[in-house]
């Protein structure tokens, strides 16, 4: 993904910043780094090239390095014959290198961030639709957004292929979002997403914890119902402020980690009509639920 060119240095600062670096080389490659890539297949001359997943293997690097990659992360040590940053989380370190690279333009427009077992893409696509009749009425840029469904970013419009990307994507979407002027972006975050730290050092102007529920429980994805509801609350870590769902199941450790997590501002509310749960007062509550033409309907 190519964006602007900066040095390998930048990239050690960053890094040895975050405390996640072992190692450098000395000295460092004197080209500038002109692209970020975790899969060799698509690597140019001048990228850094991530060595990621319990999958890789050394020939992915060779076969980068062929292609002229320039400078590897991988992980505490180096591998033979190429100039390595070793760091102890390379994932994280994927995510904070990515945030650099796209010049952190995630903070240049309020980002959303909804995460929960169902109703992710529903409810993005509301609040896509309320903010384009906003932006409609008071002229406005567009309005970006990251689903399951599929990607806007106020360049490009496709079919999306994870409900949340790996970070090198998300920042390239973060930067043509600032670049076209976009006045908000709105993202699914999956317990994927956040178990494996493709939003580490990201900040959601508002996140949304809608719901728990005990799907995605599994030898791909989660162990158990602890773990998947562990990476689900993450995303609290990462708000300034937060919206949280008083009705789900396992609401008191939800609402206790929301209140734990230092959020500037936590808004409850409850889609079953409940003022007070589980330690945690409503501010919004549906009302008069009924039943009409054999739909739920509510005020």
């Amino acid at each position: 993904m190519t964006m602007s060119s900066r040095s390998a240095g930048t990239y050690v600062k960053i890094l040895k910043d975050a405390g996640l670096l072992v190692s450098a080389p000395d000295p460092l490659p004197a080209e500038e780094i002109t692209r970020l890539s975790f899969d060799s297949r698509d690597v140019t001359p001048g990228a850094l090239f991530i060595c990621k997943g319990q999958g890789f293997r050394k020939e992915y690097a060779l076969s980068a390095a062929e292609k002229g990659a320039v400078c590897f992360v991988c992980g505490p040590e180096p591998i033979e014959g190429l100039p390595c940053l070793c760091v102890t989380d390379v994932r994280k370190a994927m995510a904070l290198c990515s945030w650099a690279w796209c010049e952190e333009s995630f903070n240049d427009f309020p980002l959303i961030g909804l995460t929960g077992t169902k109703g992710k893409s529903t409810t993005l696509y509301y609040i896509k639709a309320a903010c384009e009749e906003w932006a409609k009425r008071s002229g406005a840029g567009p309005f970006g957004y990251i689903s399951t469904i599929d990607t806007f970013d106020g360049r490009l419009l496709y079919e999306s292929h994870l409900t949340t990307p790996e970070a090198p994507e998300l920042a390239e979407r973060f930067r043509n979002a600032r670049d076209s002027g976009v006045f908000a972006m709105g993202m699914e975050v999956s317990s994927q997403a956040l178990k494996y730290d493709r939003c580490f050092g990201l900040r959601f102007a508002v996140g949304a914890f809608l719901n728990f529920g005990s799907d995605h429980i599994g030898e791909n994805e989660h162990p158990d119902a602890d773990d998947y509801l562990r990476s689900k609350l993450r995303i609290f870590e990462k708000c300034g402020a937060a919206i949280v769902n008083i009705d789900t199941d396992r609401a008191e450790e939800v609402i206790g980690a929301a209140k734990a997590s230092g959020c500037e501002k936590l808004i409850f509310y409850s889609p079953l009509g409940n003022e007070e749960a589980a330690g945690a007062k409503a501010l919004f509550a549906a009302k008069n639920i009924r039943k009409e033409d054999g739909k739920t309907v509510f005020e």
